[in-house]
């Protein structure tokens, strides 16, 4: 099996070496070097060691080893570099899976073990047994984790390793030897510095504890109105705890680091303990390199492309280390907001049982993998395989949620992290590539995607074919799931049967750099909603949908739903004005004059606007700014004109949907009939629209399609015009809510376009909503457009069509085989609504 820098190649003409010959390399300068001090600067050029002391310690042992079992000229000063031989390779891949087993190993089945087996696997089910070996092989067998470990022999899960028993201590309340671990992780691999705003803000929390206040308890107590009773308590910081965490975090930064910067260099005596200390950080954190480093799946290197090109346009080389610690502190601040708080409920829990610790430990390494996937995405010069850092925790922290007094698997989170497993490896396919690791990569994905079916059938067979937790995806989650696995196939047959053009070599590692950071930040935001929304990930039969909607302000979704509803969807409810009776209610006069008026105004400006651009684009017309020429731009003059258009079609449509209900249904005229305050989705799907376009018209001008307005003008004024026409045929059967108790006048409407489209409306409202986005030339919002407009429409015919069958059980069914639904991919529900009629009219005989 090859393996990085096998037969001395690396990928180009003129490379050398690879990750074998590094490792090798390292192992021959700590074995025969005098001293620790010159550890760090010998021959820099030819593979410098570049990793903590305590790496450095390991590459010592593993070189004496070499030295005594497998040959001296296999670690021989200067002379062996090159060096390769079957034994030597057997060698290496013995000592990473060794270090794996010793600590990445043990650290798995004990996190699994204390997940399942609470009580030890003597005193443990069958259930709960299968359950802990299904968690522990699926993080043993990540293809990500193999492939990079024993393709470069990176030793990465000793660090990882090391980091896990950290996270295990932690939540069993042993924060000094916590601290200690952790250290030892940070002292192998500097990339563990991901994990450390995940153990800084728990281990933090744990030092703050809240106790009632006695003064105000008693003065309470002597009041006999219940009312008037406080919960106020006295925050408390302990400076014990957190003073014993510093000293074990300096005890064992000197214990671990002292040796290499005390080293006497015997070839530059002069040379002081601060000085090698500099030169050691340098060669670990070499800020000297760039932004990133090759082509990997981040921020930075998507937004460096063309034609976006931000970091080169906006941020000077010294400020580009500064960017990347700003965004990865906004991206850690939700995970890390969310462990403070851990850590205090945690230090405040009198029991330390391992039942009152599992939500402990599954929260710290979830959060653990969220701000390793902040770090991987915003900040300094990231490698493609620092992702491993955010793939092993996820590995044990996302399937096991307590339900009771148990801890049960989660059918869906085991299925994001299948996908977040293939997604990781997808993103490391063009360093693979370069090391001709190809065969492998298909061998460990197929062997994982086995063990999947495997584990599947293994847990179904203990927890029996009616397994309650078994959760059924959204369409939403179809889509992520399919529409990936569907674009991971498609560049994979392209990169293999297309030959990309001479002036674009590197097509296929850029488009996989692109889609692996979307992918990635497809995953952090589930990490961070499944952080503040731990509930949506077991279907737990007891908690209904009442009391989710009653607990949902407490989500993070749900306090953005509340800001919208207060802030904004009450003005457009006027709620503001109960005093005025014309204002009050959705009938009075007041709201639909007001309402109208502002829709008015608002569209006859754009449109005076739209028809000035557009005659001075003809040349009809010479419109002189005074100056602001210089900032309407080419580019910003035609986003202006797209705006104007927008915004004029969306006046007409609101005011379109009033006029039309009040001339051909009076009696359902209200002010909700001009939809301005239809929901908080569609309010909140305007203003991150509008967002989007003119972040654009500031920064991004020349980000737009020229034929996209072009494309979408014809298709919105064509969707109005079914949609209006629609409400006109229906007449006073047309109404904007679902009706479930038929009326007198209510007739089941087949003439006209209603002869053509049985939904005309939705038809109508579906293409209007994607067209608004062509018209504004958004690339984002048109395919969330696409997809949210397709949900709510699927979501609503289906309910709507079930009502019509009962309403017109004998005559709905023939008219739908001979109309068309208008909408792609939505099925019609009326033969399951037939027969449910039918049962319901049997029963009623």
């Amino acid at each position: 099996q090859p393996y990085s820098g096998q037969d001395n190649h690396h990928g180009a003409p003129g490379a050398y070496g690879g990750d074998y010959e590094a490792q090798r390399h390292w192992m021959e300068i700590t074995y025969n070097l005098p001293s620790m001090a010159q550890w760090y600067s010998y021959d820099l050029e030819y593979w410098g060691l570049d990793y903590p002391p305590l790496s450095a310690y390991q590459s010592w042992l593993c070189g004496a080893l070499s030295h005594h079992h497998i040959g001296p000229e296999t670690v021989a000063l200067d002379t062996s570099r090159g060096f390769e031989s079957l034994t030597h390779k057997a060698f290496l891949r013995c000592t990473v899976l060794v270090l794996d087993l010793i600590l990445y190993g043990t650290a798995c089945y004990r996190i699994s073990q204390s997940l399942f087996c609470m009580d030890g696997p003597s005193s443990s089910s069958l259930q709960q047994r299968v359950q802990a070996a299904s968690v522990f092989l699926t993080a043993m067998l990540q293809p990500a984790l193999v492939l990079v470990d024993h393709g470069h022999f990176q030793y990465n899960t000793t660090a990882l390793g090391l980091a896990l028993w950290a996270f295990y201590h932690c939540s069993q309340k042993r924060g000094v030897l916590a601290s200690i671990l952790f250290v030892g992780a940070l002292s192998f691999k500097q990339m563990s510095l991901y994990y450390s705003p995940a153990i800084f803000a728990y281990l933090l929390g744990t030092c703050f504890s809240s106790t009632p206040d006695d003064k105000a308890e008693t003065d309470n107590n002597t009041s006999t109105d219940d009312s008037n009773r406080s919960t106020k308590s006295t925050i408390n910081f302990s400076w014990t705890r957190f003073w014993s965490y510093g000293a074990a975090v300096i005890v064992s930064l000197v214990a671990l680091w002292s040796p290499v910067v005390l080293a006497q260099d015997p070839e530059n005596p002069t040379t002081t303990a601060l000085s090698r200390l500099k030169q050691i950080l340098v060669r670990i954190f070499p800020m000297q390199r760039g932004l990133f480093e090759d082509k990997v799946s981040n921020l930075w290197f998507v937004s460096s492309l063309k034609p976006l090109r931000l970091p080169q346009r906006f941020l000077p080389t010294g400020w580009q280390p500064v960017a990347a610690l700003a965004v990865t502190l906004v991206l850690c601040l939700p995970p890390c907001a969310t462990l403070f708080q851990l850590g205090r409920r945690q230090q405040q829990q009198p029991s330390t049982s391992n039942k009152e610790n599992i939500d402990t430990l599954s929260t710290l390494l979830l959060g653990a993998s969220s701000t390793a996937l902040s770090f991987f995405l915003g900040s300094f010069h990231v490698h493609e395989k620092s992702i491993l850092l955010a793939l092993a925790p996820t590995s044990l922290a996302l399937v096991a949620r307590r339900h009771g007094h148990n801890t049960i698997i989660s059918n869906r989170d085991f299925l994001f992290l299948d996908w977040f497993a293939v997604v990781t490896a997808f993103s490391l396919w063009p360093l693979l590539v370069l090391d001709r690791l190809q065969a492998a990569y298909i061998c460990t994905l197929v062997i994982y995607l086995c063990w999947r079916q495997l584990r599947k059938i293994a847990l179904l067979a203990v927890t029996g074919t009616g397994d309650q937790y078994t959760i059924k995806l959204s369409w939403r989650e179809n889509m992520v799931f399919l529409g990936s696995a569907g674009m991971m196939i498609s560049l994979h047959a392209a990169h293999t049967f297309v030959e990309p053009p001479n002036q674009l070599p590197d097509l296929f590692p850029v488009l996989w750099s692109v889609a692996g950071c979307g992918l990635f930040l497809l995953a952090w935001i589930s990490m961070v909603w499944k952080l503040y929304n731990p509930q949506s990930t077991v279907n737990d039969l007891s908690y209904t949908y009442t009391e989710r909607r009653a607990t949902s302000n407490t989500t993070a979704m749900g306090r953005v739903r509340a800001f919208l509803q207060s802030h904004i969807q009450s003005k457009l409810d006027f709620n503001d004005w109960w005093e005025y009776p014309q204002f009050s209610t959705k009938e009075g006069l007041g709201r639909a004059a007001w309402i109208a008026s502002l829709l008015t105004l608002t569209g006859s400006i754009h449109l005076g606007l739209f028809v000035l651009i557009t005659l001075e684009r003809c040349n009809a017309i010479d419109i002189n700014l005074s100056g602001g020429r210089s900032f309407l731009d080419e580019n910003r003059w035609i986003l202006l004109w797209q705006w104007c258009a927008y915004a004029t079609s969306v006046c007409c449509f609101h005011l379109l949907e009033f006029f039309v209900t009040a001339l051909f249904n009076p009696t359902q005229a209200t002010t909700d009939s001009f939809l301005v305050n239809h929901s908080i989705t569609y309010t909140l799907a305007a203003l991150t629209s509008w967002t989007e376009f003119w972040l654009r018209f500031l920064f991004l001008p020349g980000w737009n399609f020229w034929w996209s307005p072009w494309l979408g003008l014809p298709i919105l004024c064509v969707s109005q015009i079914i949609r209006s026409w629609g409400m006109v045929t229906a007449g006073e059967s047309f109404n904007h809510i679902i009706q479930t108790r038929r009326k007198d006048n209510h007739v089941l409407v087949t003439r006209g376009i209603y002869n053509i489209f049985r939904h005309p409306s939705y038809v109508g409202f579906f293409y209007w909503s994607i067209a608004t986005q062509l018209v504004l030339g958004n690339t984002l919002h048109f395919f969330l457009a696409t997809v949210m407009s397709w949900g709510f429409f699927n979501r609503r015919i289906a309910y709507e069509e079930e009502s019509l069958c009962h309403h017109f059980p004998d005559d709905y069914p023939s008219y739908v085989a001979r109309t068309y639904m208008g909408i792609p991919f939505i099925k019609s529900v009326t033969a399951t609504a037939k027969l449910e009629t039918d049962k319901r009219a049997d029963k009623r005989d």
